[in-house]
């Protein structure tokens, strides 16, 4: 197989993209400065990595010692938007002049932060021959929330370049390192600079390191500034406190420079705008971290004197009033420069495979035999042909309706499986139910004021030490399946103190991220049996407004001091109190007063009893992805269910139709796909039925029908099904007959 890439007369060897991608960009800036400016560099990339085998073998960094193992090379990161900053106007190349011979050179400066001199060349900074362009910052953190398995399972299918790479000592260069934007420091300031850094290398160090050496040290640095908690997380703009224990807190956020924001088109063929919170997975290259004066920059960032090094990058062009990135230490973050990105579905697993069907795969293989069967037989006579296809077309009916069987009969094994699994953290039956469906729900859309798919519930636990242990447990089981899952603990010290809503700080030109600050997706588990007695400051009230809104109507008000702005969301929420709870939900269960919770010790010994290693976990995962992304219809001759009941609830038809026929993406080969007589007949057993129930209780309200229509549908997604049947709507109605048992 070549290794070589012709496109439009130039040739660059595939492997000089992946490993040195900024010799790639000079050459093609060398060619024409024009490619810097056209896209040519996206698409040249992009033509190279489009190859599954190229884009797999691209490293994901995310720690520091990572990015300087592959230093140079082309990298991912996988990351979290959590703000965006003003765009920066930037020279497209700069101008550089030797000093001896006094020849002048041009180098781009696209996706560098650095100007590479020697020492004997100057950067000419009164030259304006180069046309400005405007690069986006965005501030990206790792993925808050994101459970072990998940990283694990990034670590195991990262591709093979990390493993390749080896450790090479420094090579000593007779180059010096200078800001692209630095336009006050003179020669001068330099050498005594370089002076500097050498003098503090040598009391730091005694002997010449290896790369691997140094990058270990630098962590060990990061970890040592994470035991200031406080500091650190204000630094890094975390939403959810890292913890110094935990080895996952190595992990950097990254200062993403993009220069090319039109590349993701909607259906429209219009370019998709980024947005906080959204998660990407950037391609580019990140820039050599220095973390030498790391601590002395952290520890001095009010300070007014700092050296060069110390001080924040700003552009040589910048026409921006407030620079929002001299409020983030550069010896701190690294910079990316992106190349090209990927937006990633918040609600697949690991952000790194598609969703997998936990059904076989009998139906594609048998069609793709009968096809070959089919074609093979073309060279027959038309009899011979006419008799085959029919005979095929028998086949695949007796076929389909056995892997339909084997499918159905599969589901239904795996769906007790996993009820059978999340009783053993709980021990209640009923409460397994309903955490199944809270696992697998999610919002589908937002129409008329409504929140469709949300499924938020509250746990009423007995006030007893002993039920104190089930958000712990709860916490445990969710880590565990979910991809993201976090346990808040709603003591009045973190109500009062705690960041819980993202605002906006002006003197900074920052968003301060809160608590409410995640990606779509992720569960929240609010413990309110840590609340005690005493006074809830405003702060504290504001945060369970925050937190009462977020519940019934997903969505987060950010708070601009002036204003309020409204991010839609999706965080499914569990509550568990002592009685009532504080925070409004869609529905409350009592936990029965006879269950005894299990202990860790308990539940591990059932895990390796019932043989629950990491093949069966990984079904359960793929199960409750694959419930979650199935797409869910109605047949659109049927009738709406709430046309006939009354005239009252004819307002709200439209939403509940809304809510049956809203769909994400999913395979299409789906398990069960609608029949339109069945479907019909179902949805006019469900207009009678809720009828009679309003005839019985005259106080029933519209909104219980829509709630019997969310916990229907996921009752019917639990087993797979596109729409809703009669035998899952008595299912759901049998369901809430036993939770109004527990609650009166």
């Amino acid at each position: 197989m070549s290794t070589e890439i012709n496109i439009d007369n130039i040739t660059i060897d595939k492997n000089d993209y992946l490993n040195r991608p900024m010799y790639v960009v000079d050459k093609l800036f060398e060619l024409n400065q024009e490619n810097l400016n056209n896209g040519t560099v996206y698409k040249k990339f992009e033509n190279v990595i489009s190859e599954d085998q190229h884009y797999k073998s691209i490293p994901l960094v995310s720690t520091i010692n990572q990015c300087d193992l592959n230093s140079g090379k082309l990298v991912k990161i996988r990351c979290m938007i959590q703000d965006i900053f003003d765009p920066q106007f930037c020279p497209t190349f700069n101008k550089i002049k030797n000093i001896k011979t006094n020849k002048t050179k041009l180098e781009a400066s696209k996706y560098k932060d650095k100007v590479n001199l020697n020492d004997d060349e100057e950067l000419i900074f009164d030259s304006f021959d180069s046309s400005a362009f405007d690069k986006m910052t965005l501030y990206c953190i790792p993925i808050p929330c994101e459970n072990k398995w998940v990283n694990n399972n990034n670590n195991n299918n990262n591709n093979n370049g990390n493993e390749q790479i080896l450790p090479t000592p420094q090579q000593p260069s007779n180059k010096k390192k200078r800001n692209i934007d630095d336009t006050d420091i003179n020669n001068e300031d330099d050498e005594d600079i370089k002076k500097s850094k050498e003098e503090q290398s040598t009391m730091t160090t005694t002997t010449t390191t290896t790369t691997t050496t140094n990058s270990i040290k630098e962590d060990s640095k990061l970890k040592k500034l994470t035991n200031n908690k406080i500091d650190i997380n204000k630094i890094f703009n975390y939403p959810i406190p890292i913890d110094s224990n935990d080895a996952n807190n190595i992990k950097t956020p990254f200062i993403v420079n993009i220069y090319d924001d039109d590349i993701v088109l909607d259906e429209n063929n219009k370019p998709i705008t980024f947005k906080i919170n959204e998660i990407i997975e950037f391609v580019g290259v990140v820039a050599k971290f220095d973390p030498t004066l790391q601590h002395q920059s952290f520890s001095s960032s009010s300070s007014s004197n700092q050296d060069e090094d110390e001080i924040p990058i700003t552009d040589l062009m910048s026409m921006l009033d407030v620079d929002e990135i001299s409020t983030i230490p550069d010896t701190l973050i690294p910079q990316f420069h992106s190349i090209t990105y990927r937006y990633l579905d918040s609600y697949q697993l690991n952000h790194l495979n598609p969703f997998s069907t936990i059904t076989n795969n009998n139906n594609n293989n048998n069609n793709n035999n009968n096809n070959n069967n089919n074609n093979n037989n073309n060279n027959n006579n038309n009899n011979n042909n006419n008799n085959n296809n029919n005979n095929n077309n028998n086949n695949n009916n007796n076929n389909n309706n056995n892997n339909n069987n084997n499918n159905n009969n599969n589901i239904i094994t795996i769906r007790e499986e996993i009820i059978k699994f999340i009783k053993l953290f709980i021990g209640d039956e009923l409460l397994s139910e309903y955490l199944l469906l809270h696992l697998i729900s999610k919002v589908y859309s937002f129409t008329s004021g409504l929140c469709i798919g949300n499924f938020s519930m509250n746990i009423s636990i007995p006030n007893d030490e002993e039920f104190q242990r089930l958000p712990e447990l709860i916490e445990l089981l969710y880590e565990i399946l979910l991809a993201r899952s976090y346990r808040f603990s709603m003591s009045l010290d973190n109500l009062n103190d705690m960041n819980i809503v993202p605002f906006k700080d002006y003197d900074r030109n920052r968003i301060v991220s809160g608590l409410l600050q995640l990606p779509k997706g992720t569960n929240l588990i609010l413990d309110e049996t840590q609340l005690t007695e005493g006074k809830v400051e405003p702060q504290g009230i504001k945060a369970l407004n925050a937190l009462n809104i977020l519940s019934i109507h997903q969505k987060v008000e950010y708070d601009f001091k002036y204003h309020s702005v409204e991010i839609q969301t999706d965080l499914p929420i569990i509550t568990i109190s002592f009685g009532k709870s504080l925070i409004k939900g869609t529905t409350q269960i009592s936990i029965n007063k006879s269950i005894k919770l299990p202990t860790l010790n308990e539940i591990n010994q059932q895990l390796l009893k019932h043989n629950y290693n990491n093949d069966k976990l990984n079904q359960f995962r793929n199960y409750i992805n694959y419930c979650k992304n199935l797409s869910f219809k109605i047949t659109s001759s049927s009738p709406s269910p709430l046309s006939s009941s009354s005239s009252s609830s004819s307002s709200s038809s439209s939403s509940s139709s809304s809510s049956s026929s809203s769909s994400s993406s999913s395979p299409s080969n789906s398990p069960t796909s609608p029949n339109c007589g069945e479907s019909d007949d179902a949805t006019r057993f469900i207009q009678e039925d809720f009828v009679k129930s309003r005839q019985l209780d005259s106080t029933m309200k519209t909104d219980v029908f829509h709630y019997w229509l969310t916990i229907s549908k996921l009752v019917a997604l639990s087993y797979q099904d596109q729409y809703i049947k009669i035998d899952k709507w008595n299912i759901m109605k049998s369901l809430e007959e036993k939770r109004k048992l527990t609650i009166n």
